[in-house]
């Protein structure tokens, strides 16, 4: 487990925590975005997508 999945699972917990005990829709609605963050920084373990070059394409020069 690295760092981003630690900090994906804290955000989670304090985005639900946020979200049950407060009766402002506004927070709500900022921490139900916190958890979805944090779920998708606990899956990936990183905050961007990054892409591997393909080797396999040979260019012409």
């Amino acid at each position: 487990m690295n760092k981003i999945q630690l900090i994906g699972i804290i955000t989670i917990i304090v985005g639900l925590g946020i979200a049950y005990f407060t009766e402002r829709t506004d927070y709500q609605f900022v921490s139900w975005i916190m958890a979805a963050f944090g779920i998708g920084w606990a899956f990936t373990g990183s905050f961007t997508v990054s892409r591997r070059k393909n080797y396999s394409e040979t260019s012409s020069d």
